[in-house]
């Protein structure tokens, strides 16, 4: 039986006895019971821009009040719908762990920003501790961000290493005295001199990138350094200061150039890894729900895999 052409909520009633009463497949009362309860969802259910799924995930980010998905749901493609819902789900989850990361620096009078300060751009206006100097040429420390905490915004981010705690005493773990094999072998015994993976517990690191504005430089009692300065702001090529000589080594300035390109490249490659696993995470939803879970194989399915065999027959040994 095809789904109501106007879903509505379940209005208490269990999802069982419904579908039971109207001989509809559980899978459809849910999705019609969220999507009957999001204005926008309707709507465009009705006009025939979702299927009644699609209107059904609309309508879980209407209820949480998420505006935002729900303008970035209706203006998507129906072919990408599903990997821009999950990326958003990965999203929120993830600035969910970021909020909870952050608390340390809330409670030291830290404010938390919403997105990276795109620093290598000229046109930023936010700049990054690693960028200044004091005011008598030396290096700005966690101790100068504290004294002021509010002129010193933070961005937190998981750390490139996580750290390794044993489990009954919860000391921290040297890596190198580990056994990585036994980690999907818990039967397997650890090498001589070394721990198996199931006598320490892993836990994700968070630390925080320290920024600040120009306008508060002076509160802070910082400048840029000469170096970042060239950076941020290049001078004219025959510029000199006291003495005709260069503000910044040529050779200086273009390692920091280059470092500053290498973050963009990176800041592009996690962006290009969060989608990759959004997607990835949609492909395996669809083979869980669709064909693994399938009683018969798909119609042509023999074809099919004749078919790819004969035109890429280095699957079979490949994987």
């Amino acid at each position: 039986m095809p789904p109501p052409s106007r879903p509505c909520s379940t209005s208490g009633a269990s999802v069982t006895k419904i579908s039971k009463a109207t001989q509809i497949d559980r899978d459809t009362i849910k999705f019609a019971a969220k999507a009957g309860n999001s204005a926008s969802a309707r709507t465009a259910l009705d006009a025939g821009q979702l299927d009644l799924e699609q209107a059904a995930i609309i309508g879980a980010f209407e209820a949480e009040g998420d505006t935002d998905a729900v303008a970035r749901l209706l203006n998507a493609s129906p072919y990408q719908f599903r990997h821009i819902a999950q990326a958003i789900s990965n999203e929120r989850t993830e600035a969910r762990a970021r909020a909870d990361a952050a608390a340390p620096w809330v409670e030291h009078g830290h404010p938390i920003l919403d997105t990276q300060p795109e620093t290598w751009r000229h046109d930023c206006d936010w700049y990054a501790v690693e960028e200044l100097e004091t005011l008598d040429g030396s290096e700005v420390t966690e101790t100068c961000t504290a004294t002021n905490p509010s002129l010193w915004p933070v961005w937190v981010t998981r750390a490139d290493e996580c750290q390794i705690l044993d489990r009954d005493t919860g000391a921290d773990v040297d890596p190198d005295t580990m056994d990585w094999d036994t980690e999907d072998n818990p039967d397997t015994e650890p090498a001589a001199g070394l721990r198996h993976f199931n006598t320490v517990e892993v836990r994700e690191q968070w630390v925080a990138d320290y920024y600040i504005r120009a306008d508060d430089f002076d509160a802070a009692r910082v400048r840029l350094t000469k170096l970042a300065a060239a950076v941020r702001h290049p001078a004219p090529a025959d510029a000199t200061v006291e003495g005709d000589q260069p503000a910044v080594a040529e050779a200086e300035l273009a390692e920091a150039q280059r470092r500053e390109a290498e973050k963009a490249e990176r800041r592009q490659v996690i962006a290009c890894n969060k989608l990759g696993a959004a997607a990835q995470d949609v492909r395996r939803d669809w083979l869980r729900t669709q064909l693994v879970a399938r009683k018969t194989a798909p119609k042509q399915a023999a074809a099919f895999v004749a078919e790819m065999l004969t035109r890429d027959p280095y699957l079979i040994g490949e994987n």
